[in-house]
């Protein structure tokens, strides 16, 4: 007979309770019942949440729940693997607990100030060093408004090495093709410092990734540049030279289940490709890391990290079984390195990234990853600076040393919620990677465009959530600092993009510097050799990258680049061209905010209509209240209102608008007026007197653009 949850009144003292006997088992049905009484009467399903994959997941689930999921079918897979005794365990991951490195990448374009920032980040605890290499006019997936380190040969790749500790610290080279690349200088930099097999880190090159993003546009090109980036590096036992990256999906929009289902449909056409060029399996799965991004729904990014593992282990193990190794592969086995998203980074409000940053890592911790990269909280706007990387450093240091994350392995085993999300995820995302397969499999899919098709679906149902305030940007779409500005800030950030435009990141690295030289057109028999002996003659990584990005010839298979986006990027336009005008007028445009009526009324939509219209970036008047409406239609004359929004009542419109307009007709005022509610909640005469209305299912963006054209705010940034 179990307790009941009122039945209390029996327990003893402290010293004599039982687990066992005093809290016995309740049944669902009785919690069930208590959260009906609760919501009194409402159904439970309203307190489920339905995500943008369409998974619908409760809100509160039970060990009973537990027993059909198919990752916890036999013993619970270990999905992190902890140390096997205290010899295993480094000096930053002194307990055999849950080991992640911190890595910080670099993103200075000289390479002088690169290895000024390489030292700092050491020192102030990272255990690994990204080095995102520059080669536009490409964007790889890790870079972000190309910035990159200027990296023009051996010399320099030489000085990078020589401010790190390769026995001590982790290298991993970022910016996709040029990264494979300049694979045989870091073999001869590493053999000549002494053992390559001391190098550990990982080269960010993913085959399928590349072709993804327009990297390469042909598919032999770029996984016979994977297949020798393993023959190169096989004496760098602990360098992973071949990345599979979720990060080209995720840019573009991608829900999470698509992400892990194109991910495996990319790790099955790399796995295939490699073994047909002569690679074994057993080197190919050796040499295998995998990149995944991290989102802000912090159990469901818990629960894709879970399920990566797991499904990554079946596709890992069948293909080892195919090829008859003896080998089997571990959960705990793969390789994960985990990025905060970004897609979710702001440029207004840009101190939110902050927690938007802690958040993602702590999922990323959580769910199991190897090695994390926080990512700077103003990377959206700004170059490399000192106090973003220390703040980025610090985010996962405040995590492990005060947080403890580090100190239980897999802490999300055995929690029903983060099973349930992660078996959810399990159970959507192997059907549509099984059904990318039966298709063709990922190059057929990138190449007819289901991809591109498939995210584009989901991307515009993030914009609409966002556009419909279903899903806040804090800073961005909700309580915006009307008073932050960035035009100048992006003007600069602009400027210093190079290959072609005004400026560059650093004098003495800059595009106006760059003589293109020639590189051999290159094929899936032979690439790296013709690439190497073109950049001992002088060939820049531009020229790479702009000879790997080249339609091969008689056409390729026709691949249309995914777009990158962030969330937050139509707004940010929005506000930019306020500024813009600003800048060319000398004025802000002013919105006077004309409360009346019922103080309750007046007071929620003034708060409303200032959270929504601050969006824009207007100069907003904040009066109290107003006692008649030509009252308010001389402040806004006084002060030059652009526009006037009337806050009040429905039932107070009737009276208060119409004659609110004639006010502002007879001042000769050119003022917008603008209706805080919904049209279909006043009366006749209120419509024909507003220019609009601002409510909560008003879309925003398409709102703010309508009256902008009308403010005569067309110009672009």
């Amino acid at each position: 007979m179990s307790t009941s949850l009122d039945d209390r009144s029996d327990v003893g003292t402290a010293q004599d309770l039982s687990f066992t006997k005093d809290f016995a088992p309740i049944p669902t049905q009785e919690w069930e019942e208590r959260i009906r009484s609760d919501m009194r009467g409402k159904p439970l399903h309203r307190l489920n949440w339905v995500s943008v994959d369409g998974i619908t997941l409760r809100p509160f689930y039970r060990q009973d729940d537990l027993r059909d999921f198919e990752h916890l079918a036999d013993d619970p897979v270990a999905l992190v693997q902890p140390a096997a005794d205290e010899d295993e365990a480094s000096a930053s991951h002194p307990s055999a607990g849950n080991k992640w490195s911190i890595r910080q990448d670099i993103t200075d374009a000289d390479p002088s100030d690169a290895a000024q920032r390489i030292a700092a980040a050491v020192q102030g605890g990272a255990d690994e060093i990204g080095l995102p290499l520059f080669a536009p006019p490409l964007l790889d997936s890790s870079a972000h408004m190309n910035r990159g380190i200027h990296v023009a040969g051996r010399e320099d790749l030489s000085m990078l090495l020589d401010s790190i500790d390769l026995s001590q610290t982790g290298v991993h080279l970022a910016g996709g093709p040029v990264a494979a690349v300049l694979l045989p200088e870091l073999m001869d930099q590493a053999t000549s410092d002494g053992q390559p097999s001391e190098l550990r880190g990982s080269v960010g090159f993913d085959p399928g990734g590349s072709l993804a993003t327009g990297s390469i546009t042909d598919p032999t090109v770029a996984f016979g540049l994977a297949a020798e980036s393993v023959e190169t590096g096989i004496e760098m036992r602990n360098m992973r030279t071949i990345m599979v990256d979720a990060r080209p999906y995720h840019n573009a929009g991608a829900s999470a289940v698509q992400e892990l289902a194109f991910t495996l449909g990319a790790l099955t056409e790399t796995l295939d490709q490699l073994t047909e060029r002569g690679v074994s399996a057993d080197t190919a799965v050796d040499r295998l890391h995998f990149a995944l991004p991290i989102d802000t729904s912090y159990f469901v990014e818990i629960g894709k990290l879970r399920a990566l593992r797991f499904l990554a282990t079946r596709v890992v193990n069948a293909f080892l079984d195919q090829s008859e190794s003896n080998r089997t592969v571990q959960a705990a086995d793969l390789f994960v390195q985990a990025h905060t998203s970004r897609r979710t980074q702001t440029v207004y409000g840009a101190y939110v990234n902050m927690l938007r940053g802690t958040t993602q890592a702590a999922s990323a911790i959580i769910g199991g990853c190897d090695v994390l990269t926080v990512a700077p909280f103003d990377e959206s706007l700004n170059g490399p600076n000192d106090f973003a990387s220390r703040i980025a450093r610090n985010t996962q240091l405040i995590l492990r040393h005060e947080s403890h994350l580090d100190q239980v392995a897999d802490p999300g085993a055995g929690s029903y919620y983060v099973e349930a999300v992660t078996n959810a995820i399990i159970e959507e995302a192997w059907p549509l990677f099984q059904a990318i397969e039966k298709a063709g499999g990922m190059l057929e899919a990138l190449a007819s465009g289901t991809i591109a098709e498939q995210i584009a679906e989901v991307r515009e149902k993030r914009r609409e959530r966002v556009d419909q305030r279903k899903h806040v940007l804090v800073g961005t779409t909700h309580y915006p600092d009307v008073d932050e500005q960035h035009l100048s800030d992006v003007n600069k950030a602009n400027h210093a993009i190079p290959d072609g435009l005004a400026s560059a990141p650093d004098e003495g690295h800059g595009p106006e510097e760059h003589s293109p030289k020639a590189v051999p057109a290159v094929s899936g028999d032979d690439i790296l050799e013709p690439i190497v002996e073109a950049m001992n003659n002088g060939a820049s990584l531009r020229d790479v990258s702009a000879a790997l990005a080249a339609t091969p010839v008689g056409g390729g298979p026709g691949i249309r680049a995914l777009p990158s986006i962030r969330l937050s990027e139509p707004f940010e336009q929005l506000r930019l061209r306020v500024e813009a005008y600003a800048e060319r007028t000398g004025r802000t445009p002013t919105v006077l905010l004309a409360p009346y009526g019922p103080a309750g009324a007046r007071s929620a939509r003034a708060n409303f209509a200032r959270n929504y219209l601050g969006v824009a970036g207007f100069r907003i008047v904040e009066p109290i209240s107003f006692d008649t409406a030509d009252g308010a239609a001389s402040a806004a004359i006084d002060d030059g209102a652009d526009i006037v929004v009337a806050c009040s009542s429905d039932d107070a419109y009737s009276d208060y608008v119409p004659a609110l307009r004639e006010a502002l007709d007879e001042g000769e005022s050119r003022s917008l007026l603008i209706v805080a509610g919904a049209p279909d909640g006043v009366s006749d005469n209120v419509r024909p007197a507003a220019d609009h209305f601002v409510h909560l299912k008003a879309p925003l963006l398409d709102t703010l653009r309508s009256i902008l054209r009308d403010l005569g705010i067309d110009a672009t940034v």
